[in-house]
């Protein structure tokens, strides 16, 4: 699978854009400031239908403009498909082929693309929230339906804090029964996500050891080889529902939850809002036994970060023979600044082993000496233009 096609229009920078890409590396070189992110973003916003930098919609639209589109030709063997994304004030409107994707998941896993930006480094040092999104996105991408899952508990738990929120005006028993059948479908969701983040970090904890060590280098090389560098541990709330995900069903997990709901009913009523369940999950990136964001250097963090988004990849690319198998898209923005060369190197020489296609950002055009004639295709960016 590879983008052979990109057309922008209003988008960011770009009044009316039209590119056709190389089937593996496509290397984007500019000053910084002239719309070489910009590029990138789109290309991932078609495919996951959000940016991985923190923006507003109207950010993403022409200064002066009301809409804008981006519109990508996917080639999957031999066969093409066409993408599209509309972007107004008032929301997205994405469509596969010319008919509207009104199903999320129907659109969701279908084009696989995994960025690494310097947004990522939120990953260690930023909230807890983000490294939920990091686990969903990865679990969306071979399981479309979880996205379904996830906006259900959203919109549950919504509605059980606003009554918690107006709580005091109630009795204990008027407010638990008012709460009653909305706890019954968050236990439900809440078991459901749990389980899956469990299950997708232990997928990704089987390789992002040996891609930590394999890009690090002889940094790598500094703690007992019995145990592992670097690792991935997931602290569900509460934490003692840990020990169900192994062996237990849906529904006990369900009731485990509908168990802490009832114990932390007072507290609730008290905050105003659920204090227990999966939105308030950790997933914590260890070296060795400390948590990376208290011991681990620049470097140390950006090689975790791209050791998982490789993980990422290589699962992909283990479910290639099943029915939502698809060799994904790599991003790599300004990777200049992002990695020194040693950890480039690594990382070209890992992405250039596989059937994949990469795009990657760079004010160095002398990037372009590390991959072999014919394999790579040069674009120029200057203030909104592509040459």
């Amino acid at each position: 699978m590879y983008l052979s096609e990109l057309n922008l229009f209003s988008f960011r920078n770009y009044r009316d854009l039209s590119l056709k890409f190389h089937p593996k590396i496509n290397i984007v070189v500019g000053p910084n400031g002239q719309g070489k992110t910009n590029l990138l973003e789109a290309i991932y916003l078609l495919a996951n239908l959000k940016s991985f930098r923190s923006v507003n919609r109207e950010d993403l639209i022409l200064h002066e403009q009301t809409g804008s589109f981006i519109k990508g030709t996917i080639v999957t063997d031999g066969l093409e498909t066409e993408y599209f994304l509309g972007l107004t004030e008032r929301g997205k409107i994405p469509k596969i082929n010319g008919k509207n994707a009104s199903v999320l998941k129907d659109y969701y896993g279908k084009l696989s693309v995994v960025a690494f930006s310097p947004e990522d480094q939120k990953l260690i040092k930023g909230g807890p929230e983000f490294r939920r999104s990091f686990i969903d996105q990865f679990i969306f991408r071979y399981l479309p339906e979880y996205l379904e899952i996830v906006q259900k508990h959203q919109k549950i738990l919504k509605c059980r804090n606003a009554l918690l929120k107006d709580g005091w005006r109630l009795s204990d028993a008027e407010l638990k029964k008012q709460l009653e059948p909305w706890d019954e479908q968050l236990c439900f969701f809440s078991a459901q996500i749990a389980k899956r983040r469990y299950e997708a970090i232990g997928r990704l904890s089987g390789k992002i050891d040996k891609l930590y060590v394999e890009i690090a280098g002889k940094e790598g090389a500094f703690l007992n080889e019995e145990e592992p560098l670097f690792s991935l541990e997931y602290l569900p709330n509460p934490t003692e529902i840990i020990g169900l995900f192994r062996e237990f069903s849906i529904d006990i997990i369900s009731s485990f939850y509908r168990d802490c709901f009832m114990r932390s009913f007072s507290q609730d009523k008290g905050k105003g809002y659920t204090t227990v369940g999966p939105h308030r999950d950790e997933i914590d990136f260890k070296l060795g036994h400390h948590s990376m964001r208290g011991v681990a250097s620049q470097g140390q963090q950006k090689t975790a970060i791209l050791a998982c988004k490789v993980a990422e990849i290589e699962d992909l690319f283990n479910r290639r023979d099943t029915p939502i198998g698809l060799a994904p898209i790599l991003l790599i923005d300004d990777i200049s600044s992002e990695l020194d060369s040693a950890r480039r190197r690594k990382i070209f020489e890992l992405v250039s082993s596989k059937d994949l296609q990469v795009f990657i950002s760079t004010t160095e055009p002398s990037i372009s000496e590390e991959f072999s004639e014919g394999c790579y295709q040069l674009f120029n960016v200057f203030n909104g233009s592509v040459s």
